[in-house]
C-alpha cells in the first residue's frame, strides 16, 4: 500500500552588511499511516499501531523491548549566520554558525508514543578559492 506524505521547506536570507549574512531555514515531513493485518493476524504496512516500541525511550534495549518505531512527523528550524573575514582576489575567508532544532514525532504503538528532540549547534571555518 502506499503511504501518503508531504513535505514543506522554506528559508528567508538577509544581508544587512557586505560582510555579514542572516539565514533562518525550516521544515516539515508527515507520513501516513498505511497499516493493516496480513492473513496471519500481524501488523504489516507503516505506521502499525500492532508495532512494539517499548524500548524506544531505553538508551540499550533487552531483547523483550524493540522498537520499531515509524516517522510520523519531523520537523526542523535552522537560524544562522555567515561573517566574510577578508574577500579578496586570492579568494574568501569566512566564518560561520548555526543551531537546529528538530523535532520528531512517531506513530504510536505497542508500549509507548516516541517523541525525540535534538539540538544541534554547528560552527565552519572556509577558505574559498577565488
Amino acid at each position: 500500500m502506499p503511504v501518503m506524505g508531504y513535505l514543506v521547506s522554506g528559508g528567508i536570507e538577509t544581508h544587512p552588511r557586505p560582510k555579514l549574512d542572516f539565514y533562518l531555514y525550516g521544515g516539515n515531513e508527515y507520513f501516513g499511516r498505511s497499516a493493516y493485518l496480513s492473513s496471519t493476524g500481524k501488523g504489516v504496512g507503516y505506521g502499525s499501531p500492532l508495532n512494539v516500541l517499548s524500548g524506544c525511550n531505553v538508551e540499550v534495549p533487552t531483547s523483550s523491548q524493540l522498537c520499531n518505531s515509524q516517522n510520523r512527523d519531523t520537523w526542523e528550524v535552522t537560524p544562522g549566520f555567515w561573517y566574510r573575514i577578508w574577500k579578496g582576489k586570492e579568494g574568501t575567508v569566512q566564518y560561520g554558525m548555526s543551531y537546529a532544532y528538530v523535532h520528531r514525532k512517531a506513530w504510536a504503538g505497542v508500549g509507548g508514543n516516541p517523541t525525540a528532540v535534538e539540538n544541534i549547534v554547528m560552527t565552519s571555518f572556509r577558505y574559498y578559492l577565488p
